[in-house]
């Protein structure tokens, strides 16, 4: 091991952004994301994002990646459920896929993961309570 920082809150997954040498941490409460400097792993002030995913991709040639999982009903994401969330890593932004706006049934999914086809802007997202594989733009 060659660092260690302890936070309070529960971290979950993270993303790395090589370019700014930055880390995203997600947090299991599903309220902030933490900004944190890779080289010495000190945080910086907490963005609010209602996020908590189960998988992360992401893309260092764009900035840009995909949140896998869903919890629309609890993390509604602009009043609203989702399949997947795209987002920019910096400056950290979030916008939901499949928003149940568009597709109901979105309320009910429990995404538990997916994969991003970056050449054709498709996520996959495998919603196993509903038994069936969206594809969100």
């Amino acid at each position: 091991m060659l660092a260690k920082r302890y936070f309070p809150e529960s971290t979950g997954e993270l993303f790395h952004d090589e370019r700014t040498d930055k880390l995203g941490l997600l947090c299991d409460e599903g309220e902030v994301m933490l900004p944190v400097r890779a080289a010495d792993l000190v945080p910086e002030k907490p963005i609010p994002g209602p996020v908590v995913p189960g998988e992360t991709r992401y893309s260092q040639k764009s900035g840009e990646g995909v949140f896998c999982l869903s919890a629309g009903p609890l993390k509604p994401i602009d009043g609203t459920g989702y399949a997947a969330v795209a987002f920019r890593g910096v400056p950290f932004s979030i916008r939901s896929l499949a928003p149940a706006t568009r597709y109901p049934s979105s309320w009910l999914a429990s995404t538990w993961g997916c994969d991003w086809d970056r050449r054709a802007g498709r996520v996959y997202a495998a919603v196993p309570d509903l038994g069936v594989v969206q594809i969100a733009l």
